[in-house]
């Protein structure tokens, strides 16, 4: 990791408040939607849409909720511990250059606003992504995170809490071959706990992913299991699709589980409905595979399957 000359700063952090401005103005109100009317043309579709919506942002959140993580290069302490002998002089903010796993970089911006030197509510972070390669994804732009409450030592501590606003701020994400666009605001609570790490985001305004608009009020969850390296995804709410033309409701109806190295479940159900009785119910059969079930009028019978593959949403 390697320290750049703190001139850098200046322009990322001014493009970073700039966005997060303009992000914070998004509707807070759920709109009135027409809804999709699901058909077998539609379907695969349908429930690519709602399982972007769904998890999606869940998978980009985790990338960057780690940079909280990384730790600094000057010496902390922990809660209630002095401050350590720094043995170079402090910068702040202090500015960190990472590279991606899988290519790319990413800078870190510390601004340790107390002046405690360690992490502590209040501080503010700044993570501009470019071209940073983790986990099949490919990440472009600037995560802001702020208003951040920390209950633990985030570096050492063997449990701990946080609860913070990450502003998301033109994050250009390619998946699968696709290429979309985050932008919004969302409420992120993580935990580290002895035999699990969890993480629920919730959406208190819309969400803007590419032209589809996650709307106010949807939540998800990634659980991380230690014991046994396992996963949970949860996640409830509604979707708006232009190319669609309306709005589709999701939920996961069996707790979607697999192994956490994996970002896609084995077991599990996810049911999206959209307008009419239409149920389309995505069954996972492995890591890399699902089954979509078409409930044609609601009444419980399944008229036709359409096998897909994760890779092809």
């Amino acid at each position: 990791m390697n320290l750049p000359r703190t001139s850098l700063l200046l322009p990322l952090v001014a493009a970073a408040l700039a966005g997060c401005s303009g992000s914070t103005k998004g509707s807070t109100t759920a709109e009135v939607q027409p809804r999709v009317a699901i058909t077998d043309t539609n379907a695969v579709q349908a429930a690519a849409c709602a399982w972007h919506a769904a998890f999606l942002p869940v998978r980009i959140l985790k990338i960057a909720t780690a940079f909280l993580e990384l730790p600094s290069l000057i010496p902390t302490a922990g809660p209630g511990q002095p401050a350590p002998t720094p043995t170079q002089p402090i910068v702040n903010p202090e500015v960190q250059t990472v590279a991606g796993p899988e290519g790319g970089s990413a800078i870190r911006t510390w601004d340790d606003v107390d002046g405690d030197q360690r992490y502590s509510s209040g501080d503010r972070f700044t993570v501009a992504f470019s071209a940073w390669g983790e986990s099949g994804l490919a990440l472009d732009g600037v995560v802001v995170f702020r208003d951040l409450v920390i209950t633990g030592d985030l570096i050492d501590g063997l449990s701990w809490r946080l609860d913070v606003q990450i502003d998301l701020i033109g994050i250009g994400c390619s998946v699968n071959g696709n290429d979309t666009t985050l932008n919004g605001s969302v409420a992120v609570h993580r935990e580290k706990r002895a035999t699990v790490r969890t993480m629920d985001v919730q959406l208190s305004q819309d969400l803007r992913l590419g032209v589809d608009v996650v709307q106010a009020g949807s939540t998800m969850a990634r659980n991380e299991y230690v014991l046994d390296f396992t996963m949970g995804l949860f996640a409830e709410g509604r979707v708006f699709d232009p190319v669609l033309g309306g709005e589709l409701e999701f939920a996961h109806d069996a707790p979607l589980t697999g192994l956490s190295v994996f970002a896609d479940p084995m077991f599990g159900s996810f049911v999206v409905k959209g307008g009419g009785a239409a149920i389309l119910t995505l069954v996972p059969t492995d890591m890399f595979n699902a089954e979509l079930h078409f409930d044609a009028d609601g009444d419980e019978v399944v008229e036709q399957v359409f096998p897909v593959e994760y890779a092809s949403f």
